[in-house]
């Protein structure tokens, strides 16, 4: 499913540096210019009618809270930024908050959360819409609601969220869900593709389900693993992204230790050295 919660005319952009305001219009691949001075962006949208929606702050990807539209519909949404000025070169000082959400409730009680992001790419800013969750909403013997087939949205690690997946599906009738867990077990010897689930460009990587390739038996899912940023320079795009549900091939597979909300650690799957095998027509992470 490609739907995305809003159309090119629905959406404002412009950059404020101390009193002046500039108006941005958004390029190919969402490319809005290069600044030369700190300001903010000011992002004002207008969401699809006929969805149940929220527009939702998430900070630090946890707390929640809603935002209110502007008299004539529009939400405001503002994304402080700075930048530094070093030999002729315009780069980053420090990352922006994208911490913007649009979640709603699509025909078939399917969840989707898109993160309204402004993406900054070697001192070249970015508006991008970028799917992050989409599943059919389930609800379990005690009442919660959870989204089929999305676990990474860690849901015992974000109560915040039950309440608005509650609200969200308040007069729909849903099926149960009963935990079931696929269990799968790591095969070193054989050969690794992957298949986009989603990237982010605003975290810098995504995450691919990766497949096991073994001469006359069936494709098969293993495991998934993250790609960065950086492996994404032989693809030779001028925006550096992949799109769900395009094809890689995989060289190598390595571990990495990683964070998890700054209380503990865990050893994450990293593909590297990957190269397109089939890419997408109608990319679902982007809108123009």
């Amino acid at each position: 499913m490609t739907h995305l919660p809003v159309q090119e005319s629905n959406i404002r952009i412009e950059f404020e540096h101390k009193d002046v305001r500039q108006e941005l219009k958004i390029q190919e691949q969402g490319f809005l210019f290069r600044p030369s001075v700190p300001g903010t962006f000011v992002v004002f949208v207008k969401p699809l009618a006929g969805y149940p929606f929220f527009i939702l702050r998430a900070e630090n990807n946890h707390a929640l809270f809603y935002r209110q539209a502007e008299p004539d519909g529009f939400y405001r949404l503002s994304f402080p930024t700075t930048v530094a000025q070093r030999s002729n070169v315009i780069c980053t000082k420090f990352a922006l908050k994208n911490d913007f959400r649009i979640v709603r409730v699509l025909p078939g009680n399917v969840f989707q959360m898109c993160q309204l992001a402004i993406v900054s790419q070697g001192g070249n800013f970015f508006f991008r819409i970028i799917k992050q969750y989409e599943g059919g909403l389930l609800q379990n013997k005690d009442g919660k609601v959870f989204v089929l087939d999305c676990p990474r949205l860690d849901y015992d690690n974000w109560p915040q969220l039950q309440p608005v997946l509650t609200k969200l599906s308040t007069g729909l009738k849903l099926e149960e869900f009963n935990g079931h867990q696929k269990k799968v077990n790591l095969d070193k010897k054989i050969v690794f593709y992957g298949k986009v689930r989603w990237y982010n460009p605003s975290l810098h990587y995504g995450i691919v389900a990766v497949l096991k390739s073994v001469t006359g038996s069936p494709i098969e899912y293993i495991f998934d693993a993250r790609v960065y940023e950086g492996e994404l320079g032989d693809l030779k795009r001028d925006f550096a992204t992949l799109y769900e549900g395009e094809v890689i091939k995989i060289e190598t597979l390595t571990t990495r230790i990683v964070n998890t909300r700054g209380f503990a650690s865990k050893v994450s799957l990293e593909a590297k050295g990957i190269s397109l095998i089939r890419n997408v027509n109608t990319p679902s992470a982007i809108i123009f």
